[in-house]
């Protein structure tokens, strides 16, 4: 910890205010691989004028490494530092010809919880990656769906290997279909049921 207050402390950043941590991602039409030379200069210039952003604020800070960013942002509002980001991140959107998703952890005050703020970022991050309706998303832990994020995935594998034991792969598709339909409508059922050319009814 004296190390980590003696670098904020050359770098002007102060550990005693609230931050809140992103992460991002940014992907590319028909996405290259990493290493292609153009992509690479894509996500350099994409990062560099999202740094701009939000290092106007000079307690804000951002790492770029290839096409994921975390971001460190002043405040306790998650609500606010969606606002935010969705400027940001739609300006970015129009001018590179890119999608960028985003997940956003809760508030920190101490480097303990900035640590804990980047792992829910990530869940929340790899949420959005799973939703395409959802480019930005606010961890929470009342959200079923963050909960089962940190599951780890074997665990997960295996319940769901128990769940479906007796059904059909037939079976198993279509349940998994109007699961993913549920979620894609953040849980509306009328929403999901339209989508899947069914009435809510059957769905339900």
């Amino acid at each position: 910890n004296r190390n980590i207050a003696a670098n904020a402390d050359l770098l002007g950043i102060r550990l005693d205010i609230p931050r809140i941590v992103v992460v991002s991602e940014i992907v590319l039409p028909n996405s290259p691989e990493l290493q292609d030379l153009a992509a690479q200069e894509k996500y350099e210039k994409i990062a560099s004028s999202m740094r701009k952003e939000i290092e106007q604020n000079k307690q804000q800070f951002l790492l770029a490494m290839g096409a994921k960013i975390i971001s460190f942002f002043e405040g306790t509002s998650q609500h606010e530092i969606k606002k935010r980001l969705e400027l940001i991140n739609g300006m970015l959107e129009k001018r590179y010809d890119c999608r960028i998703i985003s997940g956003i952890g809760t508030s920190a005050n101490d480097v303990l919880g900035v640590k804990a703020s980047f792992r829910e970022a990530e869940v929340a991050y790899n949420l959005s990656r799973q939703l395409s309706s959802q480019k930005i998303s606010l961890y929470s832990e009342s959200d079923v769906r963050m909960l089962l994020g940190n599951i780890a995935s074997k665990n997960r594998k295996r319940f769901v290997e128990k769940v479906f034991n007796d059904c059909t792969k037939e079976q198993t598709d279509e349940i998994l279909h109007c699961l993913h339909c549920y979620m894609e409508t953040n849980g509306y059922i009328s929403k999901a049921a339209d989508s899947m050319y069914n009435h809510k009814n059957t769905l339900q």
